[in-house]
């Protein structure tokens, strides 16, 4: 039986986390959450020119995978990990490639699995093509500006 993350799971995982320093569901389990629930609330690095690369029939790295994903959906041996940070932050932590991928394929789920970070800051700055970094918030969810 498939397990759905709502809203008010990912509200739960990172109460239970940042107050009681406990883990709310089991790491490395595999969920499905609505993929609007990222594209409008959590913090992804938006890579506007991988689409782009696929849409001019260019064949890259990428190709393989987007056509694997509008055949046959998200593969769940692969899932997109969602980052719970001990200071609110909620965001893809892995998977930012496929989730650009899916932005016009018109899936509803996709498969992902959870991992707990303290104190977590991203390897290197990102920034946009203004100059303004990428996650000016600390990679808090929409729900927590």
């Amino acid at each position: 039986m498939d397990k759905y993350c709502d809203i008010d799971t990912l509200k739960n995982l990172s109460d239970f986390w940042v107050n009681k320093k406990t883990k709310y569901l089991t790491e490395n389990s595999v969920y499905y959450i609505d993929t609007n629930i990222i594209f409008n609330n959590l913090y992804y690095n938006k890579m506007n020119g991988l689409i782009n690369l696929i849409d001019k029939q260019w064949e890259c790295y990428y190709t393989k995978i987007y056509m694997d994903i509008k055949e046959n959906g998200w593969n769940k041996k692969y899932p997109a990990r969602i980052g719970i940070g001990n200071k609110k932050e909620i965001f893809v932590h892995g998977g930012n490639h496929r989730i650009n991928l899916i932005l016009n394929l018109n899936l509803k789920y996709i498969p992902c699995e959870f991992i707990f970070l303290n104190n977590y800051k991203p390897n290197n700055n990102t920034y946009t093509k203004e100059g303004k970094m990428f996650y000016p918030n600390g990679l808090l969810p929409k729900w927590n500006l």
